[in-house]
């Protein structure tokens, strides 16, 4: 592979490749009198010349052959000669909200990725045509191009999408599109419960048939959590226990703690029949967390693939609710804190203690991200809850995975392992792309 190539536009119409002898050499393309070039899933066929006056950092192509293409000359790139094929790119799509603004942060490192970076949505593909209107960054001028391009030799997916949508890419990228498809809570527990590493970390968990289950499960575990199938950030989730005769809904709302007491078990059946009847719930067994100050207390794992395609578990963060809530989510109103001085100071481990349990809550949360590999699908981005029973022992709580929110670190205060993270997902679209 040759890296940092700039491309040089020749003024022919017809399709013509030309590169410095040494270049033709380095490639091993020095018979090579007719060949292919592809940018992305364009592919067109051309000739190919060598000269000394073409420089042994570019490659020169014709205007007509750039145009076929609808390659971008303000980006730098890589190239690989593949049997008969050169391969311009990493060409990466980022399918998104089509918002430049927030994506920074993944061309913040552009010398290390290289390659055309497009940013797009979905209503801006023409999927008869194979055209998406979509903008690519400009390293040299640090601003978003905005044209029409062909599709990308990856996708690194940040939203959810139809399973037409899935079909389409799948039907012309195969697995070079990550996180493919958002799994819910339910999914999550049946496609991991019979791996064998990971049996005894997954809490009892089952689907809400009816109201009558939540009592049955009280008696065994001395407490549950309802939890909507689909959601995220801690929405809608609620938590039954039983002291004496009575029962205790308690949830989050509105930023507030609620509590509602039930005398009878009446009285809780009706109520329970009635808010929990147009979702579709778990019920799960409540774990008796450690806790500090009342505040319940669970980590995040960052979980990704990185530029060789292996799972890399890159941080671990705490995350403390408010007094007295349910949920530890930061969106209703929890703190951070890195996992390693949490471990030290919520849970009074010694700093050897620590960086073990630190590496075994890891090694859990890499565990179950091969486990989701498993399942014939492509991810390579997680954020992955985990949480410490008041003897230690390690639970695997859920697997974000539309699209993780790994600015929490930011709130934590380590902006550069933030830039590592971001870029450790471009390296892999990298990796996918054959770069």
């Amino acid at each position: 592979m040759l890296t940092n190539m700039s491309i040089k536009e020749g003024l022919s119409s017809k399709a013509i490749l030309t590169i410095h002898p040494r270049v033709a050499q380095q490639l091993e393309i020095e018979n090579w009198f007719i060949g292919y070039v592809r940018f992305g899933l364009e592919s067109k066929e051309v000739k190919v010349y060598q000269s000394e006056s073409v420089s042994e950092k570019e490659i020169e192509l014709s205007k007509g052959l750039i145009e076929d293409l609808m390659l971008p000359t303000f980006c730098v790139y890589d190239l690989i000669a593949e049997g008969n094929e050169i391969k311009i790119g990493p060409f990466i799509g980022i399918l998104g909200k089509g918002n430049t603004k927030t994506l920074t942060k993944y061309v913040k490192d552009y010398p290390k990725i290289r390659g055309a970076i497009m940013s797009f949505s979905l209503t801006g593909i023409d999927e008869d045509a194979l055209l998406i209107d979509g903008s690519i960054y400009n390293p040299t001028l640090n601003s978003w191009e905005r044209g029409k391009y062909g599709y990308p030799g990856v996708i690194f997916k940040k939203v959810g999408i139809s399973k037409f949508w899935r079909e389409h890419f799948h039907s012309l990228l195969n697995n070079r599109v990550f996180n493919t498809y958002k799994f819910n809570k339910w999914e999550m527990y049946n496609w991991l419960k019979n791996i064998h590493e990971l049996k005894e970390h997954l809490p009892y968990t089952a689907k809400l048939a009816h109201p009558e289950e939540i009592f049955n499960k009280t008696r065994k575990f001395r407490s549950v959590y309802i939890k909507p199938v689909i959601g995220s950030l801690g929405s809608g989730i609620k938590k039954v226990h039983q002291e004496g005769g009575k029962f205790i809904l308690s949830y989050r709302k509105n930023n507030k703690n609620i509590n509602v007491v039930f005398n009878n078990k009446e009285d809780a059946l009706k109520h329970f029949g009635e808010i929990f009847r147009e979702k579709t719930y778990i019920i799960q067994e409540g774990l008796e967390l450690q806790t500090t100050d009342k505040r319940m207390i669970d980590f995040r794992a960052i979980v990704l693939k990185n530029e060789e395609g292996k799972w890399e578990a890159l941080g671990l963060l705490c995350k403390c609710g408010t007094v007295g809530s349910v949920i530890s989510n930061r969106a209703a109103g929890g703190s951070l804190d890195f996992g390693i001085h949490a471990l030290q100071e919520v849970y009074g481990l010694s700093k050897v203690e620590a960086l073990i349990k630190h590496d075994e809550i890891l090694q859990v949360a890499l565990e179950a991200a091969k486990g989701i590999d498993m399942q014939g699908l492509q991810y390579g981005n997680l954020g992955i809850d985990m949480a410490l029973d008041k003897h230690g022992h390690i639970w695997l709580i859920e697997i974000n995975n539309r699209d993780p929110h790994h600015s929490l670190i930011l709130s934590a205060g380590d902006e550069e392992l933030f830039q590592k993270v971001n870029t450790k997902n471009m390296l892999y679209a990298r990796f996918l792309a054959g770069f």
